[in-house]
């Protein structure tokens, strides 16, 4: 339907990439820097989550991604809840 009606780059901008996607966008940006801030972590992914998401979603949407990477240990927050400081935990993914 996209291709049809010439919508092929508004259909990209609106659809949800898979949530490892993100995830491997902040664990290369830890790889890189070492650590990542919050807002480090916003600058990096809230142009790429979708536009049919409302500003609100998004920062759940972050705030989802940040808490089941912490979960599994994949990032831990060795800063303090206001001024998170972000880095790799002891089951970073090898990709």
């Amino acid at each position: 339907v996209a291709q049809a009606s010439g919508q092929e780059a508004d259909y990209i901008r609106t659809r949800a990439q898979d949530n490892d996607f993100y995830r491997k966008q902040i664990v290369d940006f830890i790889k890189k820097f070492e650590s990542a801030s919050r807002a480090d972590v916003e600058r990096l992914l809230l142009d790429k989550l979708s536009d049919g998401l409302s500003q609100k979603q998004k920062m759940s949407k972050i705030d989802n991604l940040l808490a089941g990477m912490r979960r599994t240990d994949i990032i831990q927050n060795v800063g303090s809840r206001k001024v998170s400081k972000w880095v790799l935990g002891s089951r970073m993914p090898d990709k």
